[in-house]
């Protein structure tokens, strides 16, 4: 792991220190290990009314008991990560409304907090399932300053690691709306993806890629192709089981978000104890089946032990 500047901790301390603290987050050997699963039939509709015994986990090639088992009728913790920095300045007022609908689109069981994406301090609205405060923390939105993109994807998901309730199961996910440049972290993809890989929560990444002449214009400031960027963004999502979405029209936001919402409430979680706890630090490829004929799913790739 890489050596993490003051900035990070304490970036991270502040947004710990705004929620309450919970059951830390699954450690691969000593923990339960989760995934959450998306299955779709072939027109790409959600399928419920599955049953455990039609599920299959297999962890580097060798299967695996379940221990644990969920449907969509479990409730899910949501932080909605925003990009309120310069860049998007001209987006916000819609960026605003369609975050607006995607709260109010969550079920009354579900929860959301609210953080923005800048070098202020980020989180506008700690976990809640009240929606006229989440809306009202989205409104206060402004734009400003840089992207530290990275280090708020880590301090998130350390926010997200404090939250899980000890009484009730709840699945969480991070929604990030960027344009996917990091320019205020000092903090590399590489180690991002360590982190995220060692943590059970899907990231589902938006953003938007209006204009041509605006890319070119970035690439040329930040020495770094689209591209490259995008290619870094499609990984976080694939990997952690979440989705990508690149609109070329901010309108589209409204959609995207409404389909997020439907597919949050509609994922089954599956957890195991590995059969294999010892001696084997890395990267865990995990495989999932489904023994259900004309469906397809998705799930995180697999996780990085920890040590």
């Amino acid at each position: 792991m890489p050596i993490i500047s003051t900035a990070i901790i304490l970036a991270t301390a502040f947004l710990m220190s705004t929620i309450v603290r919970g059951q830390p987050r699954y450690r691969a050997g000593t923990e339960l290990v989760n995934v959450s699963v998306i299955v779709t039939d072939r027109h790409a509709k959600h399928v419920s009314g599955l049953s455990v015994d039609q599920f299959e986990i297999l962890e580097d090639g060798k299967p695996q008991d379940v221990s644990f088992f969920a449907d969509g009728s479990v409730p899910v913790d949501v932080a909605l990560l925003l990009d309120t920095s310069g860049s998007m300045a001209a987006a916000l007022p819609l960026i605003q409304q369609a975050a607006t609908s995607f709260v109010r689109a969550l079920r009354p069981i579900d929860r959301a907090a609210v953080i923005s994406l800048t070098n202020r301090p980020p989180v506008l609205q700690p976990m809640t399932a009240d929606t006229a405060a989440l809306a009202s923390a989205i409104r206060r939105t402004s734009s400003y300053g840089e992207t530290p993109l990275y280090v708020s994807i880590y301090s998130t998901l350390h926010l997200m690691a404090g939250t899980a309730d000890r009484d009730q199961v709840r699945r969480q996910a991070l929604v990030l709306l960027t344009d996917g440049i990091d320019t205020g972290g000092g903090f590399g993809f590489p180690d991002l993806l360590a982190v995220v890989r060692t943590h059970a929560i899907p990231i589902y990444v938006i953003a938007p890629r209006l204009s041509t002449v605006a890319a070119e214009q970035q690439e040329a400031v930040l020495g770094r192709s689209i591209k490259s960027i995008d290619y870094e963004l499609r990984q976080l999502a694939s990997d952690t089981g979440g989705r990508s979405f690149f609109p070329r029209l901010i309108n589209d936001l409204n959609g995207i978000y409404r389909d997020v919402a439907e597919e949050l409430a509609h994922q089954y979680v599956l957890g195991y104890y590995p059969s294999e706890t010892g001696g084997r630090e890395g990267f865990r490829k995990l495989t999932i089946r489904v023994a259900t004929a004309g469906v397809e799913w998705r799930a995180r790739s697999g996780y990085l032990l920890a040590p």
